[in-house]
C-alpha cells in the first residue's frame, strides 16, 4: 500500500493569496513575490523555499531568473470539504 501524500494546503493558501492580489495578471517579478512574502511575515530564510516548492507543486513557474508565472489552481476557499475529508478532520 502507498503512502498518502497530504494536500499542500497552506501552498494553496499563499496561491490563492497572490492571484487575488495579482488579478488577471500572471507574471510578477521575483522581487514582488518576496514582498509579498514578507507582507504576511513569512521570515527572510523561507521565502526562497517556499518559491521553490510551489514551483515545484506547479504552483507556479519560473520563465526566468526573475520573472515567476503564477499558474491556475483548482483550490477554492468556498469549497474545502472535501480537504477536510482527506486529512481525516470531517
Amino acid at each position: 500500500m502507498g503512502k498518502k501524500e497530504i494536500p499542500c494546503i497552506l501552498y494553496l493558501y499563499i496561491h490563492a493569496k497572490l492571484k487575488s492580489l495579482l488579478g488577471n495578471q500572471i507574471i510578477c517579478h521575483e522581487k514582488e513575490l518576496r514582498s509579498y512574502l514578507f507582507q504576511w511575515r513569512i521570515p527572510l530564510s523561507l521565502r526562497p523555499l517556499i518559491i521553490k516548492e510551489m514551483e515545484l507543486l506547479g504552483l507556479i513557474k519560473r520563465k526566468n531568473r526573475f520573472i515567476i508565472e503564477i499558474n491556475n489552481s483548482k483550490f477554492n476557499f468556498e469549497d474545502i470539504r472535501g480537504y477536510y475529508e482527506e486529512l481525516g478532520l470531517y
